[in-house]
C-alpha cells in the first residue's frame, strides 16, 4: 500500500478566526492497488501497428543535408569522370610504339632501294638506328629526310632508303 500526501485545505481561507499565514494541513489519502495476475502472453493479441509520421527536422538541417547529398553526388561524378579518363587514355596508349625491325644490310650501308614501312611511334632517328646499327644515325637522318621529302612521318607511310 502507497500513501500520497496532498495538500488539502480542511477550511476555507477567508473564514473568520482562520489567519492568512498558517500552513494549510495534510491530509494523507491511502491508495489501494490489487494484485496484479501473472498474464499468459500466448493468449494476447497484439496490437496493431499505425505508422507514426515522423516529424520533419528543421529546414537548416534539412538545407545541410541536401547540400551533403549534393556534395557527394559531384564527387561521384567526379571520381566517374576521373576514371573514364583514365581508361580512355590507357586505351589509347594500349597501340603503343614497337621497335622497328632491322634490315637486312651490312653494318656500314643499306642496301640502295629499300623500304621501311612507317610504324606508330617511329622517328627518324629511331629508323636510322635500326636500319644501320653500329654506325652514327645522324648520316641516315639526313639522307631519309632528303630522299623522303622531309620530317614529317605518316604511320604506314612506306620510305625509300637510299644512301649514297
Amino acid at each position: 500500500m502507497v500513501a500520497i500526501l496532498l495538500p488539502q485545505p480542511d477550511e476555507p481561507a477567508d473564514e473568520p478566526g482562520r489567519a492568512q499565514d498558517q500552513p494549510v494541513p495534510l491530509v494523507r489519502r491511502a491508495t489501494h492497488t490489487t494484485p496484479r495476475r501473472p498474464v499468459d502472453l500466448a493468449s494476447v493479441e497484439p496490437l496493431p501497428l499505425r505508422s507514426m509520421p515522423r516529424a520533419l527536422p528543421d529546414r537548416p538541417t534539412r538545407i545541410r543535408r541536401r547540400r551533403l547529398a549534393a556534395l557527394l553526388v559531384v564527387v561521384a561524378l567526379i571520381g566517374a569522370a576521373a576514371t573514364a579518363g583514365r581508361a580512355l587514355l590507357d586505351a589509347a596508349t594500349a597501340v603503343g610504339p614497337s621497335p622497328p625491325q632491322p634490315v637486312d644490310a651490312p653494318a656500314s650501308s643499306p642496301p640502295v632501294g629499300q623500304t621501311y614501312v612507317v610504324r606508330p611511334g617511329d622517328t627518324l632517328w629511331s629508323i636510322a638506328a635500326a636500319i644501320a646499327p653500329g654506325s652514327d644515325p645522324r648520316p641516315v637522318v639526313d639522307a631519309l629526310r632528303d630522299a623522303n621529302g622531309g620530317p614529317d612521318l605518316q604511320v604506314g607511310e612506306r620510305l625509300v632508303i637510299r644512301l649514297d
